[in-house]
């Protein structure tokens, strides 16, 4: 597998993480109380109507709450396709976010953890039964674990919001009802004006709008989310919100460092 290969798979999870996902300083599986259910207007689970100004803080503050949730995604992106599903426990802290996915991508299958910080990945057509592992933050890693190292950052829920501050233009509820994860989820499609993302920069050589489907629960939660982006298209759908994520790390002795893997110890394209 080229080292291009692989790094598209761990920018497309990136990209799905984030696409669904806030992170929150809450236990997983805490005993806080059910939001209650959505009006039948669509209204949020306050009562009120989920508008461009209230959409994204509203939504994190449910995942805040919940913390947690089963993955599954569904992308194609450069003529490949990428599938993959997964458990995340987001947290305040980037370094304690817990992620475990399997992914195939490329014709190659990919084990995928992410915790205390470091990647651990295994490539069973490169490294068999063992785990690469990296610090996303080691200049020497970055061509492999780079998008990571970006995505630590982005689940930062101060980021996440101010990302999307002010870029969301338009909600619209579309009145669609689709049965998933046993609730009846809600399809709005959300806009986003890409040149207001961050402080403006972050729009660059991506188009003008961007449009969203979201599908929520009554609890706000997000159950399915579609988007088309600069030929990817991709599909996610969550469930199990709120339910504890076990990742276990990888024993040291069924671990390896870069440089012991043939073709990625260079690093090369």
């Amino acid at each position: 597998m080229r080292i291009r290969s692989l790094s598209a798979a761990l920018a497309a999870t990136a990209l799905v993480l984030t696409a669904g996902c806030s992170n929150s300083s809450d236990v997983a599986g805490g005993d806080d109380p059910a939001p209650a259910a959505a009006s039948a207007d669509g209204a949020g689970s306050d009562g009120d109507a989920l508008t461009p100004a209230s959409f994204a803080s509203t939504v994190a503050a449910a995942q805040s709450d919940a913390t947690s949730a089963h993955v599954e995604m569904s992308m194609e992106i450069g003529g490949q396709s990428i599938e993959g599903t997964g458990d995340v426990a987001i947290a305040e802290d980037p370094d304690d976010v817990e992620m475990a996915m399997s992914m195939a991508a490329a014709g190659q299958d990919i084990d995928l953890i992410f915790t205390g910080g470091l990647v651990y990945l295994r490539l069973p057509a490169m490294t068999g039964e063992k785990w690469i592992k990296a610090d996303p933050d080691d200049p020497t890693a970055q061509q492999l674990t780079g998008s990571f190292g970006q995505m630590k950052e982005q689940m930062d829920p101060s980021k996440g919001l101010e990302m999307l501050e002010g870029a969301i233009t338009d909600v619209e509820n579309t009145g669609e009802t689709e049965q998933l994860d046993g609730v009846e989820a809600v399809r709005y499609d959300v806009t986003v004006d890409t040149a207001k993302l961050g402080d403006g920069s972050l729009g660059a050589g991506l188009p003008k709008e961007i449009v969203y489907s979201y599908w929520l629960g009554p609890d706000d939660l997000p159950r399915k989310v579609l988007f088309e982006l600069t030929g990817a298209q991709a599909e996610m759908t969550y469930s199990d919100w709120g339910e504890p994520v076990d990742v276990e790390v990888p024993a040291k002795k069924d671990t390896m460092k870069l440089d012991q893997v043939p073709g990625l110890g260079a690093l090369g394209g």
